[in-house]
């Protein structure tokens, strides 16, 4: 047996070392309540702006003003400042939204920061849709290794989105 040793180098700037700047805003929505829940757990350990945070989604009438509460804090506060995080699914009786449909109509309004799905759909497909969409990235609702895990992904894909200012807005 004859094995090819490939020696891998660490990159120093992977997730692992960065971090989030303190006193972001997030905007998470989502239709369940623990979901919702866990959304402050993770903003209080990314030492969010909670003053200025929206945890939404318990009905129709406010997740369905997504876009423009996204935008709204965009003007506020600057769109390098600002998490997007959707969930894929929100279903109420009034109707459904989808995560992959609110992006598209907030990117279509000009915003270009951070904005990821968070879902329980989170296979290969899944992702490259949510990109095609507009998002950055997403985050599976089944992710394991909780919140340090949460915080290291979102922190690489804010890093990436402030870094390529280059992208054109859809």
């Amino acid at each position: 047996m004859n094995m090819t040793v490939v020696p891998v180098t660490k990159n120093t700037l992977t997730s692992q070392t960065r971090t989030l700047p303190e006193g972001l805003v997030f905007f998470w929505v989502d239709d369940d309540e623990m979901p919702r829940i866990f959304a402050k757990v993770v903003l209080a350990a990314a030492r969010a702006d909670m003053s200025s945070s929206q945890i939404i989604g318990e009905e129709f009438s406010e997740a369905s003003t997504c876009p423009q509460r996204v935008m709204a804090l965009a003007s506020t506060h600057g769109e390098d400042c600002v998490i997007v995080v959707l969930d894929q699914n929100i279903e109420y009786s009034e109707g459904a939204l989808y995560g992959t449909e609110l992006c598209m109509q907030i990117r279509a309004l000009g915003f270009r920061g951070t904005m990821l799905i968070n879902s329980a759909n989170d296979e290969l497909q899944d992702e490259r849709d949510y990109l095609q969409a507009g998002a950055d990235g997403s985050i599976g609702k089944g992710i394991s290794g909780g919140v340090g895990v949460i915080l290291a992904k979102l922190a690489e894909l804010h890093h990436v989105t402030c870094s390529s200012r280059l992208r054109p807005a859809t």
